[in-house]
């Protein structure tokens, strides 16, 4: 009976009671009905909700707890993520409440071409595919195009080394809209490399950009030029070579 007597008097030491009901374990002053200052131990269900006729909800097993804001009961709620396929790869995005897989294109220049129009042209030979993960992009010696899956916004990155065209003009690549008809979006910088007497004469071109695609209209990779010029594949010098003209797609939302 004593030790019982000291157990009792030892639980009331560490318990405050204010006069409007509060409870504070472990703080004299305790901010809500039930102030807690230290760990918590709960060897059964944990029940939110209800009132003084019906019990609260303890949840199903697997279940989070999700608060509802100031004065409102938490909830017990689901966690789950979508099904998303493992044999697709790349970016996890999240659009609209939900987690997709960001359709992405990434294609190089697999040998050189020799521009002589002076229309725009979809760039043939735009065929080592990195990257198309949903498998719309098209590419032969004639030329490129591909779809979106979804309306979107994405960034398009164009990286092309031009050589041996005539100084002061301004070659043109970009992204084409061949539904429209038009330019999405293009540079078209001034070719300003000499002519020096070395045998070739290299001058890079980059796109860097963001837009809105829309999945019921085609797209390609496109140049543009008053005079002849090639596009290079590769980018050579003492140090070595590598693949130095390709373009990307990726979607950002």
């Amino acid at each position: 009976m004593k030790n019982f007597i000291l157990f009792f008097l030892n639980i009331l030491s560490s318990v405050e009671i204010c006069a409007y009901g509060q409870v504070g374990i472990e703080t004299s002053t305790p901010q809500a009905m039930l102030h807690i200052n230290g760990s918590l131990q709960i060897t059964g269900d944990l029940s939110v909700g209800g009132d003084a006729k019906t019990s609260g909800n303890p949840g199903n097993p697997g279940d989070i707890l999700v608060s509802n804001g100031p004065e409102k009961s938490p909830s017990w709620s689901k966690f789950e993520l979508p099904e998303i396929s493992l044999n697709n790869t790349g970016t996890v995005i999240a659009v609209d409440g939900n987690f997709v897989i960001a359709q992405q294109i990434a294609v190089q220049l697999s040998k050189d071409f020799n521009y002589t129009g002076n229309s725009p042209m979809a760039i043939p030979n735009l065929n080592t595919i990195i990257l198309d993960n949903e498998n719309t992009y098209i590419s032969d010696a004639s030329g490129n195009s591909f779809t979106v899956k979804d309306n979107g916004t994405y960034q398009i990155i164009m990286n092309f080394m031009l050589e041996n065209t005539v100084k002061g003009t301004a070659p043109v690549i970009g992204l084409w809209d061949n539904t429209d008809n038009l330019w999405v979006a293009r540079i078209n910088d001034t070719f300003n490399v000499s002519e020096t007497g070395v045998s070739a004469r290299n001058q890079t071109y980059t796109l860097f950009t963001t837009q809105k695609l829309v999945n019921n209209h085609s797209y390609s990779f496109r140049i543009s030029h008053k005079s002849p010029v090639t596009i290079k594949s590769l980018s050579s010098g003492t140090t070595g070579s590598g693949n130095v003209s390709m373009a990307i797609v990726m979607r950002l939302k």
